[in-house]
């Protein structure tokens, strides 16, 4: 156990929220790139909170309600919407996409947003937010989603829709975390991100 988890340890366990607490931390990376992943390493290994987007699409096989996402109709969107209670929001083959206020103010939440969507978390939460970009190459990329996914035209739109997306993201980002060609497992990756944090909490 090295000195950087410890005082990682400490800081999310027993000063918790505060001036000197992480209060959430926002994951953004290109298709391909691990997030979720890394989201779910963070979760069941160092003690992180997962903070569930909410959409108005439908359940789809395997997925459930208050797990993979809150799923709601599009009335209750609106009404969320209207009362400021979402944040990030969209739309994506006419559905509404958002992330609620109370999931991303849960004690050490971690959640993963567009780098649109993690700067206006961070405009609003400020240092309580911290964001860090998973980067990888954009090879190793497309030949992960080509080798997970059926349709090829989608993986390279994607990819390159991902190329305008993210050529600035390393400007909004707190801390960047590399990782081309994959070379590094998610345990490491998950070392990493905890060691840059009790840096930056110190």
């Amino acid at each position: 156990m090295t000195i950087e988890f410890i005082l990682f340890w400490y800081n999310i366990h027993v000063k918790k929220q505060g001036k000197w607490g992480i209060e959430m931390i926002i994951i953004i990376g290109a298709g391909g790139s691990g997030k979720s992943t890394l989201q779910e390493y963070l979760i069941s290994k160092k003690g992180f909170t997962r903070s569930l987007a909410t959409t108005t699409r439908g359940m789809r096989k395997g997925e459930k309600n208050g797990i993979d996402y809150h799923f709601i109709i599009d009335e209750e969107f609106a009404e969320m919407n209207k009362n400021n209670q979402l944040l990030c929001v969209e739309r994506y083959n006419n559905w509404g996409y958002a992330t609620q206020k109370s999931e991303l103010e849960k004690p050490n939440a971690v959640a993963i947003l567009t780098p649109q969507g993690a700067k206006t978390v961070k405009d609003i939460y400020q240092d309580k937010a911290t964001i860090i970009y998973l980067d990888v190459d954009r090879r190793s990329r497309l030949i992960s989603m080509l080798q997970t996914r059926d349709d090829i035209d989608e993986c390279i739109r994607r990819n390159i829709a991902d190329y305008e997306m993210f050529k600035n993201a390393e400007d909004i980002a707190d801390i960047i975390i590399k990782n081309d060609g994959y070379q590094k497992n998610v345990s490491t990756l998950a070392n990493e991100v905890c060691s840059a944090i009790s840096s930056r909490l110190l």
